[in-house]
């Protein structure tokens, strides 16, 4: 699951790097790396949201509970000084990730004949994490924006 992580991480940042303002150019290394291991925290619970999703046979995507939350990460954004249209740019890309590695974990588990947990972390469970995760990405990601740009 990490090796999936670090491989996801180019990815994401190419996708946040398309936003209306332009990327620090010299961001400090500290900086980034809080960011990233941010968004590798968040994609690591993808694999227990993996599990639950595949025992209960629900399905990964959830339109509804997407879209609360990249309005609630629109929300939080101001606080944070973000423009929402960054944060939900950014998040959306983050739900990608998080989709693409479910689907991965569940198709591996399937070609390994391998039968669904009996044990899975509930959702609800999850999704608090997935939460409080959020938002320490969105304070990351408002440290990442306020770093000085080269001209």
């Amino acid at each position: 699951m990490p090796r999936m992580a670090y491989l996801l991480v180019p990815l994401l940042l190419g996708l946040t790097s398309c936003r209306p303002a332009p990327p620090p150019k010299s961001a400090d290394p500290a900086t980034i790396d809080r960011l990233l291991r941010a968004m590798n925290a968040r994609l690591a619970v993808m694999e227990e949201v993996a599990k639950f999703k595949w025992a209960g046979k629900k399905p990964i995507a959830d339109p509804d509970r997407e879209a609360a939350l990249l309005h609630e990460m629109e929300e939080l954004a101001k606080e944070q000084g973000l423009a929402p249209t960054d944060a939900r740019w950014f998040f959306a890309a983050q739900i990608e990730a998080a989709k693409v590695v479910q689907e991965n974990l569940i198709e591996q588990w399937r070609k390994e004949n391998q039968s669904p947990s009996k044990n899975a972390v509930d959702l609800v469970e999850l999704r608090k994490r997935i939460d409080t995760l959020n938002r320490e990405l969105l304070k990351e990601l408002a440290e990442y924006r306020k770093q000085p740009i080269d001209q």
